[in-house]
């Protein structure tokens, strides 16, 4: 999906491996606008299906902008997929009765 007019586009992916096993799908969401200066900005905001993570990558036009590599670092982000999601957890022996630390 694409709206020139608005400056606004959307992805939505779901990509294979080399094994033909499905990988998570997601999408990107991509914004473009003119910085205070004149100078143009792209963010790429990631997300995945069932990911509460979703990282928004910055591109900014300069002189030495090298568009084909900024949209490699974008897709190679999000391919990587979403981070994992660490669960700590807590053992019991680790904690005492606060009674006995005082006694």
């Amino acid at each position: 999906m694409v709206s020139f007019h608005q400056h606004l586009a959307r992805l939505t992916l779901t990509p294979r491996s080399e094994a033909g096993i499905p990988l998570p799908s997601g999408s990107i969401f991509l914004q473009s606008f003119a910085l205070a200066d004149g100078s143009l900005c792209l963010k790429a905001s990631l997300s995945w299906t069932d990911s509460e993570h979703q990282p928004a990558l910055s591109v900014y036009s300069t002189p030495t902008s090298n568009w084909k590599l900024e949209a490699s670092r974008i897709a190679t982000t999000w391919l990587e997929g979403p981070p994992a999601t660490v669960t700590a957890g807590v053992r019991s022996e680790e904690f005492a009765p606060l009674a006995a630390a005082v006694g």
